[in-house]
């Protein structure tokens, strides 16, 4: 009785699956049916159609390259986007700072660099994963400004107050440039005041000394000296010749650089003209020095003797117009009469000033 009903559970179990594999079959040919006869359609319009296949074959060509083309390029906005991070100076600043940091990453001290920056310059923000860092209840980040090339690679890092920092993405950037170019088209005021710019512009460009060019490929400055003191007038082309260094481009204005006011108010800070120009085109940087001196007797050495104090502020700016190095120097030449003790001033002043100039490049 058993082995009768194991061989009637095999006999069911056996028609069960025969019954199962059946209906498989009948699905599949559900679908071999429409893709022979849709293989058929096609085999045929090539045959008979063969530039209207291979024209709609490129069209589907086309608009997948399309569309795989529009993905990339939001993914590289995106990726852009993440990586790099960009800061707009609110306001016209003066100084920057180079931070002393522990182990700890925290700042133990700031030195104070004169660098100036505009309002709306684009800096990048070195790093935005680090957090805000606090000094004396101020808090500072790390940026970067561009360098003589215009590009941030091994560019110059300061600290700034954090709150002096505006971020931007590459969007709003381009936004902006955009919003700048409809305006230049549509407001007739604005066109007007871009032209008087323009012609300032060239009035500034015919104060460089055309035939004062940089005559090898190393980096050159261009020294400007004015002397507050007019009783001794060689004292600026005097100090220029002590001037020891090949870098230097001693006559690269023209006298009218100082005549039309243009060293003072680059020497103020005002640098947009200095920036803008062709000023740039053979030299890397502008070295602008204002000279003082006074003359007094030493009556506890010699009743004869004179010594002449003299001081040196000057200003070295760089092709964006951003002080590179500003300070004051001092030094003092004694001498027998007043042109001989102003004589030595200058020799010792010029000489200290040489070495600061050979150190910029």
């Amino acid at each position: 009785m058993l082995k009768n009903i194991a061989i009637d559970l095999l006999t069911k179990g056996h028609s069960y699956n025969s019954n199962k594999v059946k209906e498989k079959i009948k699905k599949v040919k559900l679908f071999i049916a429409p893709i022979i006869i849709i293989l058929i359609i096609l085999s045929a319009w090539k045959a008979f159609l063969p530039e209207n296949y291979y024209s709609l074959k490129r069209l589907f060509g086309s608009n997948e390259k399309l569309l795989n083309k529009t993905l990339n390029k939001e993914s590289f906005k995106n990726e852009v986007e993440a990586l790099v991070t960009y800061g707009s100076i609110p306001h016209d600043i003066n100084v920057l700072y180079k931070a002393k940091l522990d182990d700890a990453g925290n700042i133990l001290e700031l030195k104070l660099i004169p660098i100036k920056l505009n309002a709306h310059t684009l800096v990048k923000v070195f790093d935005v994963k680090q957090p805000v860092k606090s000094y004396e209840g101020q808090g500072f980040i790390e940026i970067q400004i561009q360098n003589q090339n215009g590009s941030y690679v091994n560019s110059p890092r300061y600290w700034i107050e954090a709150d002096y920092i505006s971020i931007v993405t590459p969007n709003d950037i381009s936004s902006k440039d955009k919003d700048k170019i409809e305006i230049e088209k549509t407001d007739n005021s604005y066109q007007k005041l871009n032209s008087i710019k323009y012609d300032e512009l060239s009035v500034f460009n015919s104060t460089i000394n055309r035939e004062i060019v940089s005559t090898n490929n190393m980096s050159k400055i261009a020294v400007v000296i004015e002397s507050s003191n007019n009783n001794y007038s060689t004292i600026e082309n005097d100090f220029l010749s002590k001037l020891e260094s090949n870098i230097i481009l001693n006559n690269y204005f023209k006298n009218t650089f100082k005549s039309k006011g243009y060293f003072d108010k680059i020497f103020l800070g005002e640098t947009t003209l200095l920036s803008k120009s062709k000023v740039f085109s053979n030299v890397n940087y502008v070295a602008l020095g204002r000279i003082n001196y006074s003359f007094r007797t030493n009556t506890t050495l010699d009743k004869d003797l004179i010594s002449c104090d003299i001081n040196l502020s000057y200003k070295i700016f760089n092709r964006h117009g951003v002080i590179v190095d500003s300070n004051v120097i001092n030094a003092v030449g004694p001498g027998f009469s007043e042109d001989l003790s102003l004589k030595q001033a200058i020799k010792i002043i010029a000489e200290k000033y040489s070495k600061i100039l050979n150190k910029i490049i």
